[in-house]
């Protein structure tokens, strides 16, 4: 078992950050690394970006096996509706294995693919079961480090002398979506968020 996790992480923490354009090309890459040890139970057929370990049965299977089926509700507005699919199930749970463990997280990828509506669903998702209170901030050129401060601070409260943080029992995330630059001060200096 140890060997196939090992091989998930090592697919999700070096690859991870291979576009998904070049996926078979990494795939081919560490099954050769790992064709001759056995332990290392492999999923056959598709890349390994879609396979996640299934703990019970001690092997690889495919993500489609994780995704909850679809229930409309007629209540939730149009735009917060998430119709769940592998990508919503794969990256929804590396977002919870890393935030579980107080990991900073950063989705990378093109306009329009869903990175805002997964983790915002997972964060949510997490609110309810995990004691967290997620912050959701929206970047853009011209947002500052004053302003990123204005909107941070009046969702902790105080704990003692000069020390803030979130609500008792609870642990903060912010999801800062559109990461950008801030803009630049009167003299060109840019400061950090």
């Amino acid at each position: 078992m140890l060997a196939t996790v090992f091989v998930f992480c090592y697919v999700w923490s070096v690859g991870g950050n291979v576009s998904s354009k070049d996926w078979d090309q990494f795939d081919t890459f560490v099954r050769q690394q790992f064709e001759e040890d056995a332990d290392a139970k492999l999923g056959q057929g598709g890349d390994l970006f879609s396979y996640e370990i299934d703990v019970h049965h001690r092997r690889m299977e495919t993500w489609e096996k994780s995704v909850p089926t679809f229930k409309y509700d007629k209540t939730k507005p149009f735009f917060d509706l998430l119709v769940p699919n592998i990508d919503s199930c794969r990256f929804g749970f590396l977002l919870e294995k890393l935030v579980s463990v107080n990991k900073s997280v950063l989705f990378t990828g093109e306009t329009g693919v869903g990175k805002t509506v997964i983790a915002r669903a997972q964060l949510l998702k997490l609110a309810d079961e995990q004691n967290i209170l997620p912050l959701f901030l929206n970047f853009s050129a011209q947002t500052s480090s004053k302003r990123t401060q204005e909107m941070i601070v009046p969702k902790l409260e105080k704990r003692k002398k000069g020390a803030l943080g979130p609500a008792r029992g609870k642990r903060m995330v912010i999801l800062i979506d559109d990461l950008n630059m801030p803009k630049l001060e009167t003299y060109g200096a840019q400061p950090p968020m």
